[in-house]
C-alpha cells in the first residue's frame, strides 16, 4: 500500500501538527483516487470495511505511529526500531479493535501488514530514513545542476575550515574540546559509558598527549589503521570516484561537537558526489551489512557536522598471505596487493609508517620487487627502515548507505548538551568519581584438576596457576 501526498513536507513548516493534519487529509485523497483499487490486495481483513472505515483505521494507525515517534525518536539509533514500533502498535490496536469487534486474533497478520505499510508511508512522508539500506535495493538519484552546486559549496566550506597542524599541542587541545562523532555514542549508553566519556574529556591535556603517544599498536586498532588506505583505494576503484580527506571538523552551531570523517566523495561527475565514507576494517566479527549502533551514531554525527545527507558505510575483511609464494600463486581474488611497514630509526613517535602499492601496479615478481626497492629508497630519506612486507587480499566487502536522520538528532541534542555541560563543570570541580572502578582479579578454579585461571578486571585470563601445588611465592611466577 502506498500513496503520494499532495503536500511536500519541507523543513520550513511551522509545526508537526500542520503536517499531520495534511497527512491525514492525504490518506482520504489516496483512498478516493483511481489507484485505490490495489490498496488492499493483501489485506483480506481490510476488505470487509467501507472506504470511510478504511480511512479511519489507517488514520488511527498513523496517529499511533506519530505519537510513538515523538516519544521515542532517540530510539531510532537501534537497528530494530522499525520492527519494534510496528510490533508495539500492532499489539496496541489489536487490543483496542478486538474489544470493538473490529478484528480477532486470526487477523493479526493483516493488521500487522496495515501497520507496517502505514509506518512506511508515514516515514516517507516525514522524510524519516531507514536505519540503513543495501545498494541492492537503494537507487541513487541523479544529481541536478543545482544539487551539485549546493554540494560543491558545502564541500568547499569544509575544505576551508581552519585546523591546527596534526599532533601539535593546539591540535590536541582542539580535539579535546570536542565531543567527537567516534565517541559520542557513549553519551547514550550505560552510566559506566557516560562516566568513561566524561572522564576522558576532563583529563588534563598533558595526560591526553601522553596517552596518545602510548597507544598500543598490536591489536585491532593497528589493523584498522593499516588497512584504511587499502579500503579507500578499493572503494575509489569500485565506484570510479575520488575521495577527499578533511581532518577534524567542527559543528557550525554547536562548537563542542566535531567529526573526523574517513572521507567525502569529491568527484562531481560521480553519482556518489557528496557521499561521506566511513570505513571499518573487521578482524573477527561477522559482517552483516547492518552497522553497529555506535557506528550508526558516528555516521549520523558526521553528517550533521558536515551538513551532508548520505554516508557510505564500508566494512571489509582483509587476510594476509603466509608467504610471497602464496601471493604469486593465488589468482582467485580480484583485489590483492602489497604494503610495506617501516619504523623510524629515531623513534620519533613509535608509530609504524605504511606505504601501499597502487592497485593498478603490475603483479609480476620483478615489478613488485622494483617497487619495494624504490619505496625503501624514498623512506630512507626520512630515516625509516623496512620492518615488514605484507601481502594481502580482500576476503569480504560490504557497502550500505546510511541517510541523515534529522529527527533523531533533534531528539538527542539535549542529552549531548547535558553531557558537555557536565564535562565543563567537572573540569573545574573535580572528576575523580568518574574514574573506572578497579576490580580485584577473579580466580576460576577447575575442581577436578586443581588448575585455575586468574582473570583481570576485564574478565580476561592472565597467568595460569595451580592452587593445590602452590607452596611459595616463587612458584606463582613460573
Amino acid at each position: 500500500m502506498s500513496f503520494t501526498p499532495n503536500m511536500t513536507n519541507n523543513d520550513n513548516d511551522n509545526t508537526d501538527n500542520k503536517i499531520n493534519i495534511q497527512f491525514n487529509a492525504d490518506i482520504r485523497n489516496w483512498f478516493d483516487s483511481d489507484t485505490s483499487n490495489s490498496k488492499t490486495e493483501t489485506l483480506n481483513w481490510f476488505d470487509r470495511f467501507s472506504t470511510d472505515d478504511q480511512v479511519e483505521l489507517t488514520t488511527t494507525v498513523c496517529e499511533c505511529v506519530d505519537e510513538y515517534i515523538k516519544e521515542n525518536a532517540d530510539d531510532m539509533q537501534s537497528s530494530t526500531f522499525a520492527v519494534d514500533i510496528c510490533s508495539e502498535i500492532t499489539d496496541l490496536v489489536m487490543d483496542t479493535w478486538k474489544e470493538g469487534d473490529i478484528c480477532d486474533d486470526d487477523d493479526y497478520d493483516d493488521v500487522r501488514d496495515l501497520v507496517e505499510q502505514t509506518y512506511e508511508n508515514y516515514s516517507d512522508y516525514m522524510k524519516i530514513p531507514n536505519y540503513c539500506d543495501s545498494y541492492n535495493v537503494y537507487k541513487l538519484d541523479e544529481l541536478t545542476y543545482d544539487d551539485k552546486l549546493q554540494l560543491l559549496r558545502k564541500i568547499t566550506g569544509l575544505q576551508n575550515q581552519t585546523q591546527p597542524s596534526q599532533k601539535t599541542v593546539e591540535w590536541y587541545e582542539f580535539r579535546h574540546n570536542l565531543l567527537s562523532a567516534s565517541n559520542i555514542w557513549k553519551a547514550f549508553g550505560t552510566q559506566a559509558q557516560v562516566n568513561s566519556l566524561i572522564y576522558e574529556k576532563c583529563k588534563p591535556i598533558k595526560e591526553i598527549i601522553r596517552d596518545y603517544s602510548c597507544v598500543s599498536m598490536s591489536n585491532s586498532l593497528q589493523w584498522g589503521i593499516k588497512y584504511e588506505s587499502v579500503t579507500m583505494m578499493i572503494y575509489e576503484d569500485m565506484y570510479q570516484t575520488k575521495v577527499g580527506e578533511f581532518g577534524c571538523l567542527q559543528h557550525r552551531d554547536h562548537d563542542f561537537v566535531g567529526a573526523s570523517p574517513d572521507g567525502i566523495n569529491v568527484e562531481h561527475t560521480n553519482a556518489r558526489f557528496g557521499h561521506m565514507v566511513e570505513i571499518k576494517n573487521i578482524v573477527n566479527r561477522e559482517i552483516t551489512g547492518i552497522p553497529k549502533k555506535e557506528y550508526w551514531i558516528q555516521t549520523q554525527m558526521q553528517m550533521e557536522v558536515c551538513e551532508l545527507d548520505k554516508c557510505d558505510f564500508v566494512e571489509t575483511r582483509f587476510k594476509e598471505y603466509e608467504s610471497d609464494v602464496a601471493f604469486y600463486e593465488d589468482d582467485t581474488h580480484e583485489y590483492k596487493g602489497v604494503m610495506l611497514q617501516f619504523m623510524n630509526t629515531q623513534m620519533t613517535d613509535g608509530f609504524p609508517v605504511f606505504t601501499y602499492m597502487p592497485l593498478s601496479h603490475d603483479l609480476t615478481k620483478d615489478s613488485i620487487h622494483s617497487w619495494i626497492d624504490e619505496e625503501k629508497k624514498m623512506q630512507s630519506k626520512d630515516d625509516n627502515v623496512l620492518t615488514s612486507i605484507i601481502y594481502w587480499y580482500l576476503d569480504e566487502y560490504s557497502c550500505v548507505i546510511i541517510e541523515r536522520n534529522r529527527k533523531w538528532y533533534e531528539a538527542v541534542l539535549p542529552k549531548i548538551k547535558e553531557v558537555w555541560e557536565m564535562i565543563l563543570k567537572e573540569r573545574v570541580e573535580g572528576y575523580d568519581h568518574r574514574a573506572p572502578k578497579k576490580r580485584s582479579p577473579s580466580i576460576v578454579v577447575d575442581t577436578e584438576t586443581g588448575e585455575s585461571q586468574v582473570l583481570n578486571e576485564n574478565g580476561e585470563p592472565t597467568k595460569r596457576v595451580c592452587l593445590v601445588k602452590l607452596e611459595n611465592i616463587e612458584d606463582f611466577d613460573k
